[in-house]
């Protein structure tokens, strides 16, 4: 059933793998520069509660790189994945200087943490 959901987004190896106690541990790098408090304050990157679905380069207050704020679309699982992979490959051009998580897993995890941030239910 969650790997299912997140079909689109990353393959899971089992549900352990990719679940919200573990993107909240994986998270814990992208905490050094984006903050998930319900303020919805930013630090070095925008906050990203409620970032699945949000238009990209769409948050109130923050100054997105000109490649987020031409890109088209919203965050969904898909759009997160491919830029959780690489987002300069994503996004050419734009300023975040991570490299990405190269596992699925590791992927599919963060995205179930940041939808649970978002209410999100799928």
């Amino acid at each position: 059933m969650f790997a299912a959901s997140l079909a689109n987004a990353a393959e899971c190896a089992s549900p352990e793998a990719c679940s919200v106690d573990r993107g909240r541990k994986i998270f814990m790098t992208c905490a050094a520069c984006h903050s998930i408090e319900p303020s919805g304050s930013f630090t070095v990157g925008p906050n990203l509660r409620s970032v699945v679905d949000r238009p990209i380069g769409k948050s109130p207050g923050f100054h997105y790189s000109a490649a987020l704020q031409k890109a088209k679309g919203s965050w969904t699982p898909a759009a997160l994945n491919s830029f959780l992979m690489a987002p300069s490959e994503a996004y050419p051009g734009t300023s975040m200087a991570f490299t990405g998580l190269k596992k699925p897993d590791d992927r599919a995890a963060v995205i179930a943490y940041l939808k649970q941030l978002s209410g999100s239910k799928e």
